[in-house]
């Protein structure tokens, strides 16, 4: 499964990766089979490698990584190799993209997971308006 968290909102989307972390298991089960690859770094074998992996006393496997489709001129050049790696993400991974930034409707991420909605989905965190800034406050306060 593949999960793409975007948007500004970087509060909203750490908040949802503690919840994806926490369904991994306990801290034991999160220090064997969570791994945060840099999206600026990685290849597509080393994402297909860390997606490979197996978990360890756990039903699933989490890989993070950050910020894959933030450098334009890598993406121009690997994105097909990365798009392809989506596809091999097996059942015992969830592959969690984490990008700093909204991502515009037409952007190959977000067509791969509307081309295959039962392997992934998007969840955007947009920063809340000023006028609404307000509101979304008491709403947090009240929640906590």
């Amino acid at each position: 499964m593949v999960i793409v968290l975007h948007g500004e909102n970087e509060l909203e989307i750490e908040e949802a990766l503690v919840e994806l972390r926490r369904s991994v298991g306990d801290a034991a089960a999160q220090s064997m089979n969570v791994v945060t690859l840099d999206g600026r770094r990685v290849t597509p074998a080393e994402l297909r490698a860390a997606c490979a992996v197996m978990p360890f006393l756990a039903a699933c496997r989490l890989v993070i990584v950050e910020g894959l489709f933030t450098r334009e001129r890598r993406r121009a050049r690997e994105e097909p190799a990365f798009l392809e790696a989506l596809s091999d993400v097996p059942p015992t991974t969830l592959l969690v993209l984490i990008e700093p930034r909204t991502l515009p409707e037409d952007h190959p991420l977000l067509r791969w997971i509307a081309a295959h909605p039962d392997r992934g989905e998007a969840r955007h965190f947009p920063l809340p308006s000023p006028r609404a800034l307000p509101e979304w406050v008491m709403a947090r306060a009240r929640r906590y």
